[in-house]
Order: structure tokens, then C-alpha cells, then sequence
């Protein structure tokens, strides 16, 4: 819009010096200093149209480059976009597999303390059978004694069996949990 006024008035600019020459030409030798005059006025109104010429082709200039950089921008827009998406996958599976090691951990412990009580029965089955051959040694009248000591010993065993289920199932579990983490 301003190289359109630009122009018009370059324009208007040089007819009126072409006016200001004819208008010198009828006046002959009295007006030849309006000539020059008029000359100046055309010269300065070509200049003012070249510079119209260049101020719309530097604007058109920068149109094209904001047209290229709004791209470059949509671009990049879309690709943070993007990396957004992806960091977004990463932390859930990140968040998955953190929940799959604290269970498995926590298996891990239950293990441990199924173990820890199957370290206690078995130290207990070993004071059982050595209190059990020493009364048998000392007295072998004390039959009674000695079938309490295996009902005891039994039970124990049962106990031991019962624990030994539970570590199975802990261990199942586990094992789940692992194959979790194969992809």
C-alpha cells in the first residue's frame, strides 16, 4: 500500500514536470530556467518510482521469508510434538518397569522370610532328632516319649511341607514378574 502511494505520486510528480516543460517550451528563452527546474522534478520523480520498485520488491522479499520461516516453525512445532509423544511412552514403560522390580523385590523379601523360616524349622528338626537319639540312647524304655517326639517331628515336616507351598507359589509369582521384563 505505501509503494502504491509512493508511485502515484511519482507519478503525478512526473506529470507535472512534463507539464512544467511544455508550459517552459511555450515560455521559450524566458523559461528555460523553469526547464531546468522541471528537468530536476522528472529526474527526482524516476528516482522515487526506482525506489517504489525496490521498497515492493524487498517487501515481497520478506513476505517469501516469513512464509518460510512460519514453516520452518510448523516443523519444528510438529517435530517437538513428536519428541513429546515419545517421552511420554518412555516415562509410562519407565513407570511399568519400576513397578515390576519393587513387586519383584517384594517377593524377593517374602522368599527370604520363607527361608529364614525354613532355616528355624530345620534347626528345630535337628535339636528334634538329636534330643530324640539321645533319649533313645539313655533309655530304651521311653518308647512313649520317643513316638511324641516323631508326632512332633511330623508335625514339624507338615509345617516345613506348608512353608515349602507358599515358597513354590512366591516363586511362581516371581517368575511372572520376570517374564514381564522380556520384550
Amino acid at each position: 500500500v505505501a509503494t502504491e502511494v509512493i508511485t502515484n505520486i511519482a507519478e503525478e510528480t512526473n506529470l507535472l514536470a512534463l507539464n512544467a516543460s511544455i508550459e517552459a517550451a511555450r515560455a521559450g528563452e524566458a523559461g528555460r530556467g523553469f526547464a531546468v527546474v522541471a528537468e530536476q522534478i522528472k529526474s527526482l520523480s524516476e528516482q522515487s518510482n526506482e525506489s517504489a520498485a525496490q521498497i515492493q520488491k524487498t517487501i515481497e522479499q520478506l513476505v517469501e521469508e516469513v512464509a518460510e520461516s512460519t514453516k520452518t516453525m510448523e516443523s519444528v512445532s510438529e517435530i517437538i510434538g513428536q519428541q513429546n509423544e515419545g517421552i511420554a511412552v518412555t516415562e509410562k514403560s519407565f513407570a511399568t518397569v519400576k513397578t515390576c522390580i519393587h513387586q519383584s523385590l517384594d517377593q524377593i523379601n517374602a522368599i527370604m522370610e520363607v527361608m529364614r523360616v525354613l532355616d528355624e524349622k530345620r534347626q528345630h528338626i535337628i535339636d528334634l532328632v538329636s534330643n530324640l537319639s539321645a533319649i533313645s540312647q539313655e533309655n530304651a524304655a521311653t518308647s512313649e516319649e520317643s513316638t511324641n517326639l516323631a508326632s512332633a517331628l511330623g508335625e514339624e515336616m507338615s509345617s516345613i511341607m506348608k512353608e515349602m507351598d507358599k515358597s513354590l507359589q512366591i516363586a511362581e509369582e516371581l517368575e511372572k514378574n520376570i517374564a514381564q521384563f522380556t520384550f
